[in-house]
C-alpha cells in the first residue's frame, strides 16, 4: 500500500465519520419536527373532533381568520429566515381560500420547506469540508502544499453545486425529496381523516412515514453525494498530472457479509480521468455507494520525469493562476516588494525558523546577470559566503541559497564533494517545503534527487508530513545526513512491497555520494 492509499484510507474514515455526525444531527432534528407535527394534529383533533375523532365535513368549512393570520406569519418568518427559498412557498393569497383540511395541509408544507432548508444547509457544509478536505489532500500529494484549496474556493464550489446526477444537483434532489414527502404527508393526513382515523392511528402512520422515508432520503443523498464530492475533488487535483485512475470497490460490513453489486464488475480495472462519468465508470455508481477512484501510474519513472519535465516548463505557476484572487493573494505574497536586499534579508530571517544551524552568509549578495548566465545559473552561495544571483531569480532560488549558507558552507570546497547529492537535495527539498509553508508561489526546478526524497516519504511515511521530513533531514549535520536518511528507510524498508524495495533501494543510491 502506498502512501496516497493509506491517505486515502484515512480520508475514507473521515468521511465516514462525518457522515454519522451529520445523520444523528439530522435525526435529532426530524425527531423535532415530528413532535410539531404531532402537537399540531393534536391541536386539531382538540379543536373540531370529538371522541378522538373529526367529522369529515367539518374540515370542508372555511378556515378560521385566526389561522389565516397564523400561516400568513409562518410564511413571512420563512421568508425571513431563507429568502433564497421564498419562491418555493406556496401563492400567499391562496390561504384566503382554504377550508381547514387544507389550512393543515398548508403547515405542513411550509413545515417540510423549513426541513428543505436545514437540510440543504447543513448538507453544504457536509460537502464543502469533504471537497476541501479531499482536493487538499491530493495536491498535497502532488507537492502544492497542505491548504491550497479553501472551502470557498471556485473548485469547491463547481464541484460541490455540479449536476451530475441527471441532470440536478444535490439541493435540487432535496426539494424534489421534500415535495414528494409532503405530498405524501398530507395524502395520509387527508385519507386518513376521510377514513375517520383516530389520532393515535392516524399519528402512528404519520411517524412511520416521518422515522422511514424523510431519514432514507435524506441519509441516501449524504452517503451517495459525499462519494460523488469526494472521489470528483482528487480527480480534479490529480488529472493535472495523471491520466489514469483504478477503480476500488470499498469493502464495507455489507461486503463483507457477501454483498454483490455492480461495483465488483469494475473493481481494480483502469479508466482515463478524461473519460469518467458517475453512474458509468466512476463512483457513485448506484444510491448509496462509497467506492473510490485511485490514480494509476503504470511507469512511476517516466511519471516522476514527466512531471518534473512540465512543472519545470511553469506548469506549477499555472495551476497557482487557476486559484481565486484572494487565495492566489495569500499564496503569492513573495519574500518582499522592496528589492533583493530586502528578499536577502527576509530569506535569512525565514531559513533561521526551520533551523537552529547559525547562517555564515557574510551579509552581501550580487547581481550579476552576465555571470549568471554564463554559468547557466540561477544563483549560488560563493565559498567567500557571499551570494550570487540573477536579477530574475524565483524567491526559492534565495531561500535556497541562504539554505546552503547554513549546511555545506560548514565544509570547505574538498571535504563537501562526497556529500553533494544529499546537500543538494535536502536543501532544495526544504526550500520548497518553506516557500509552501510561507506561502511564497515558485515553479520547482529540475532536481531529481528532490523528488526522490518526496517519494521516500510518500511511500515509507518517515514522517507526517514533507515539511516536518524536510525539516528533520536539514536539522542533520551534512556529514551525518546520508546515514540518517539511511537508517529510517532500512526500518521501514521490509514492509514495502518486493518491486518498491528494489526502486526505494536504487533512490538511496542515487542520493549517494557527488554523481
Amino acid at each position: 500500500m502506498n502512501y496516497w492509499e493509506r491517505r486515502q484510507q484515512e480520508l475514507d474514515k473521515a468521511l465516514e465519520k462525518d457522515e454519522e455526525k451529520l445523520k444523528k444531527r439530522l435525526s435529532s432534528y426530524f425527531d423535532t419536527e415530528y413532535r410539531k407535527l404531532e402537537k399540531q394534529i393534536a391541536a386539531y383533533y382538540k379543536q373540531y373532533g370529538t371522541d378522538n375523532v373529526i367529522q369529515y365535513r367539518r374540515l370542508m368549512e372555511e378556515l378560521p381568520d385566526e389561522d389565516k393570520r397564523l400561516l400568513i406569519e409562518q410564511m413571512d418568518e420563512f421568508a425571513k429566515k431563507y429568502p433564497k427559498y421564498a419562491h418555493l412557498m406556496p401563492i400567499r393569497e391562496s390561504i384566503y381560500k382554504l377550508n381547514r383540511l387544507e389550512g393543515l395541509q398548508y403547515s405542513v408544507q411550509m413545515q417540510q420547506l423549513e426541513i428543505g432548508a436545514v437540510e440543504n444547509e447543513q448538507i453544504t457544509e457536509h460537502l464543502k469540508r469533504q471537497a476541501a478536505l479531499n482536493a487538499n489532500a491530493a495536491a498535497e500529494t502532488m507537492g502544492f502544499g497542505k491548504n491550497f484549496y479553501s472551502e470557498d474556493s471556485e473548485l469547491v464550489k463547481k464541484i460541490v453545486n455540479a449536476k451530475w446526477c441527471n441532470g440536478k444537483d444535490f439541493s435540487e434532489n432535496i426539494w424534489g425529496n421534500i415535495e414528494k414527502f409532503a405530498n405524501y404527508l398530507n395524502t395520509d393526513i387527508a385519507q386518513g381523516l376521510a377514513r375517520g382515523d383516530s389520532y393515535e392511528r392516524l399519528t402512528r402512520q404519520l411517524r412511520q412515514r416521518f422515522g422511514k422515508v424523510s431519514r432514507n432520503d435524506a441519509y441516501r443523498l449524504i452517503y451517495t453525494e459525499g462519494t460523488y464530492v469526494m472521489n470528483e475533488a482528487r480527480a480534479a487535483a490529480f488529472e493535472t498530472d495523471t491520466e489514469e485512475y483504478v477503480f476500488r470497490v470499498q469493502y464495507d460490513k455489507p461486503r463483507r457479509s457477501g454483498w454483490r453489486d455492480i461495483c465488483d464488475d469494475l473493481n481494480g480495472k483502469v479508466f482515463k480521468y478524461s473519460e469518467r462519468k458517475p453512474g458509468i465508470n466512476f463512483p457513485p455508481m448506484h444510491p448509496w455507494c462509497h467506492c473510490t477512484a485511485t490514480p494509476h501510474i503504470s511507469d512511476r519513472e517516466k511519471w516522476m520525469d514527466d512531471y518534473e519535465r512540465r512543472h519545470g516548463n511553469g506548469e506549477a505557476q499555472k495551476f497557482v493562476n487557476r486559484m481565486s484572487g484572494k487565495e492566489r493573494e495569500i499564496y503569492n505574497k513573495g519574500l518582499s516588494l522592496n528589492g533583493m536586499e530586502e528578499r536577502n534579508k527576509t530569506a535569512h530571517d525565514i531559513t533561521e525558523k526551520y533551523t537552529i544551524r547559525k547562517s555564515k552568509w557574510s551579509g552581501k549578495f550580487t547581481v550579476d546577470d552576465k555571470k549568471c548566465k554564463a554559468e547557466r545559473i540561477l544563483g549560488r552561495k560563493e565559498w567567500s559566503c557571499d551570494i550570487l544571483l540573477s536579477s530574475k531569480c524565483q524567491d526559492r532560488t534565495i531561500i535556497h541559497e541562504h539554505l546552503h549558507a547554513r549546511s555545506g558552507s560548514y565544509l570547505n570546497p574538498i571535504s563537501i564533494i562526497k556529500y553533494k547529492n544529499i546537500e543538494e537535495a535536502s536543501v532544495e527539498f526544504l526550500a520548497r517545503e518553506i516557500c509552501k509553508a510561507e506561502g511564497i508561489a515558485f515553479t520547482p526546478n529540475k532536481n531529481h534527487k528532490v523528488k526522490y526524497l518526496y517519494e521516500l516519504n510518500r511511500e515509507l511515511e518517515i514522517c507526517d508530513s514533507d515539511l516536518d521530513f524536510a525539516t528533520a533531514l536539514f536539522a542533520k549535520h551534512i556529514k551525518t545526513r546520508y546515514n540518517w536518511l539511511n537508517d529510517q528507510v532500512m526500518k521501514r524498508i521490509e514492509e514495502a512491497e518486493t518491486s518498491k524495495k528494489e526502486y526505494l533501494l536504487k533512490i538511496m543510491e542515487s542520493l549517494k555520494g557527488y554523481r
